[in-house]
């Protein structure tokens, strides 16, 4: 009983450190300026007592720093600036707010559901070094769309200048995104991705990773940013494999979701792939294992652990994710991935005096082979 509650202490632990040095890491491989933005998690739920709040800022002046996504691809004179920053006359030169007032921007957002149905859209006007924020209760409350409660979905956002697929981006942005449970008991992290933009309207890893039909976007992916779901050699035979952590403790009254986000639906038929029936390996604690499968064939799919087969039932552990690649074109001058996608645990326990702690750990990436 006492090597249980030890054990059980240690796996609480190790959730809270291992959330922690993922938020940590991510503040350095993710948090970078973006000409779109993709929240691959949004939720409000008003009986569960759950909403997201995105916060964003804009930046006024970027240095040339070689480890951030290229802001303004290669259509900018300046590699590595913000395109709401000439280096030359130093201005901040935002417009496209209505009437162009002053020195303002309009940052367009879309909420899709998971398999990528467009049930939301506005805009969000900004200026340099501002801050702004997504209160997605509030659009949902005054939305006038009832469905949208409770509805989980994904965000995308972008400068508005950009959708029409033939102007470059005006600014870049930062986003960090949390989902809050209860009277702000628990604030999970979510992983906010940022996406190159540019006028060419075509998909290229670095350069442009969103694309728009109608001033809407119809395709996008963390390709420079996420989770490579292709290794770029030119055939579909390779395997995508990722880890994601589970802790389902009943005497902590534990549940785990598994998020992953992988930018389009494949579920046979005029689909053209099929993501029905993933194999998996689930671990214990003790390394064991257990074979199964996974339904991922949702863009944004969350697969409840506890309906897997795990090793003598486990509480805790681990699934290994063994995904064959969709596609992988590697067309002359488009090297990089096809597809991109990111996957998350968030890791919900009680305690004493707090019954709505959710922690979030990253998915440890295994490559692509």
């Amino acid at each position: 009983m006492l090597k249980t509650m030890q054990q059980n202490k240690l796996l609480i632990a190790g959730a809270l450190f291992a959330a922690s040095y993922a938020g940590s890491v991510q503040a350095i491989s993710q948090a970078e300026p973006g000409e779109a933005i993709l929240i691959p998690y949004m939720l409000y739920d008003s009986a569960k007592g759950i909403n997201t709040l995105t916060g964003i800022t804009i930046p006024s002046t970027l240095g040339n720093d070689p480890t951030q996504i290229e802001i303004g691809g290669f259509a900018n004179p300046d590699p590595g600036y913000t395109t709401a920053h000439s280096q030359r006359n130093n201005d901040c030169g935002l417009t496209g707010a209505p009437n162009n007032t002053g020195e303002t921007g309009v940052i367009s957002w879309w909420f899709f559901d998971d398999i990528g149905a467009l049930k939301h859209k506005g805009t969000l006007v900004t200026g340099c070094d501002d801050f702004v924020a997504v209160d997605w209760g509030s659009i949902v409350g005054s939305s006038g769309i009832p469905s949208l409660d409770g509805m989980l979905g994904y965000m995308v956002l972008a400068n508005n200048v950009a959708t029409s697929g033939a102007n470059p981006p005006l600014f870049a942005m930062y986003a960090d995104t949390m989902v809050i449970r209860g009277n702000w008991q628990s604030a999970a992290y979510i992983p906010t991705l940022p996406l190159t933009d540019d006028a060419t309207n075509v998909m290229l890893q670095g350069n442009n990773e969103i694309v728009y039909t109608g001033g809407e976007p119809t395709a996008y992916a963390p390709l420079s940013s996420g989770m490579a779901l292709d290794d770029d050699d030119g055939n579909t035979n390779s395997i995508v494999r990722f880890d994601m952590r589970y802790f389902l403790d009943p005497s902590l009254n534990s549940s785990t979701e598994l998020v992953v986000w992988l930018g389009r639906n494949c579920r046979g038929g005029a689909d053209g792939c099929d993501r029905r029936n993933i194999p998996v390996t689930t671990f214990d604690t003790d390394r064991l294992s257990v074979a199964g499968a996974m339904n991922l064939s949702r863009i944004l799919n969350v697969i409840d652990p506890s309906t897997l087969a795990r090793p003598n039932n486990a509480t805790a552990g681990f699934v290994r994710v063994q995904m064959p690649e969709v596609s992988d074109s590697n067309a002359g001058g488009f090297e990089g991935p096809d597809s991109a996608g990111v996957a998350f645990a968030l890791i919900r326990f009680s305690t004493p005096g707090n019954s709505e702690q959710v922690q979030t750990i990253l998915a440890h990436e295994r490559g692509v082979k």
